[in-house]
């Protein structure tokens, strides 16, 4: 019998090495409470100080020649708190077109007459209030959320003429010298603004009254020793 001699090499013999798989990891549960399903309050979002502001919406008929215009529209003074509470739209029964619309009563032309009035008063002014109502009437008018400025007078008034917020135009008394509410108008507007603008009108007054005192003569003092 012939032995086999062994081979020498210069690598180590290779040999299998067998080892154990990893225990598979437990799966893991979230906590799925209503807190955790609720969303957080984004920390940018500050709440709103908007405040819901009841306006009236007047009709005045008089007879002014002097004014050359057959009609227009007042808001009262700004000085005031109320200011923009009240919108009047005065026709003036001295010059046509508003003399021969009242006195046909032809409600058609009176409620163009008076949106007019009162959509090109309320588009000059600043007022947090008198820009709410702006805003709103527009909405009304145009039925669509978002009203640009230069669309807030004679586009808005041609169509506000047709709506609902005008109805009660008809049941109001077209005789000279009086002033009546027809319709309520309920706004959203910033109460922080409102302060601001009271807080500058306030300021003005204080500077006029400044102004007066120091513009007035000194007080001429008796001297008893004379």
């Amino acid at each position: 019998m012939s032995t086999k001699t062994p081979v020498k090499s210069a690598f180590a013999p290779m040999k299998a090495k067998i080892t154990g798989l990893p225990a598979a990891s437990p799966p893991v549960t979230r906590p799925t409470t209503e807190a955790t399903k609720q969303k957080s309050p984004r920390k940018d979002q500050t709440p709103s100080d908007e405040i819901i502001v009841l306006v009236d919406l007047c009709l005045e008929i008089v007879n002014r020649p002097e004014k050359l215009a057959p009609f227009w529209g007042y808001l009262g003074d700004p000085r005031t708190a109320d200011f923009g509470k009240r919108c009047v739209a005065c026709l003036n029964a001295a010059h046509r077109p508003a003399s021969a619309a009242l006195e046909r009563k032809d409600w058609r032309a009176l409620k163009w007459f008076v949106s007019l009035a009162i959509c090109e008063r309320v588009s000059l002014e600043t007022h947090a209030l008198v820009e709410s109502v702006r805003f709103r009437l527009g909405q009304l008018a145009l039925a669509r959320p978002s009203v640009d400025r230069w669309e807030s007078i004679l586009w808005a008034a041609y169509s506000l003429k047709d709506r609902e917020l005008l109805a009660g135009l008809e049941s109001v008394p077209l005789e000279v010298g009086t002033r009546q509410k027809f319709a309520p108008l309920s706004v959203r507007v910033s109460a922080s603004k409102l302060a601001q603008w009271r807080g500058r009108m306030q300021a003005k007054r204080n500077r006029k009254t400044q102004e007066q005192l120091i513009d007035a003569p000194p007080t001429l003092l008796h001297d008893d020793a004379q």
